[in-house]
C-alpha cells in the first residue's frame, strides 16, 4: 500500500494529466497473441527463436539478442521473422484488468515491451478514458 501523501501525490497527477506511467517486464504477459498463446517474456521468445532457426541442438539459453540477429540472417528471409514476430508479439486479446489501464488519461506511456499490448487495451472497442477527479478522491 502507499502512503496517504504518495496516494494525494498520484491523484494530483492523474487529475491533471501530468502522471507518466512506465510499463516492463511481466505487463503483457496475461494478454493472448495471434498464435493464441500468452505473450513470451524475453527468454521464451528467445527460445521460440532457437525454434524458428531450425537448430538441431536443444535451446541453449542463447541470449534474446543474440537470437534474434540468427533469425534476421536465418535462410527464411526476413518476411518469415515479420510473420513470425506479428505471431508471437501481437497482442489478439487483453484480459479485462487492462482496462484500469486505459481508464486514464496518462501525459506519457512508456513501455519496454515490443509487443502492442497496451496499445491494444486503450484502444480496444473504443475505449476512452472514464476517470473524473471526483473518481479518484475517492
Amino acid at each position: 500500500m502507499i502512503g496517504e501523501n504518495d496516494r494525494a501525490y498520484l491523484v494530483d497527477a492523474l487529475v491533471s494529466n501530468r502522471a507518466v506511467l512506465f510499463l516492463g517486464a511481466g505487463f503483457s504477459m496475461g494478454a493472448t497473441n495471434k498464435a493464441g498463446a500468452n505473450i513470451p517474456n524475453g527468454g521464451r521468445l528467445a527460445e521460440s527463436l532457437w525454434e524458428f532457426c531450425e537448430f538441431k541442438e536443444p535451446y541453449n539459453g542463447t541470449p534474446l539478442a543474440r537470437m534474434y540477429d540468427a533469425a534476421l540472417a536465418s535462410a527464411k528471409g526476413h518476411d518469415a521473422l515479420s510473420r513470425f514476430l506479428d505471431q508471437h508479439l501481437a497482442a489478439a486479446d487483453v484480459p479485462n484488468w487492462y482496462d484500469e489501464i486505459a481508464k486514464y488519461y496518462w501525459y506519457r506511456i512508456y513501455t519496454t515491451n515490443f509487443d502492442n499490448v497496451v496499445e491494444v487495451a486503450i484502444s480496444e472497442e473504443q475505449r476512452r478514458p472514464q476517470a473524473r477527479p471526483a473518481d479518484l478522491a475517492q
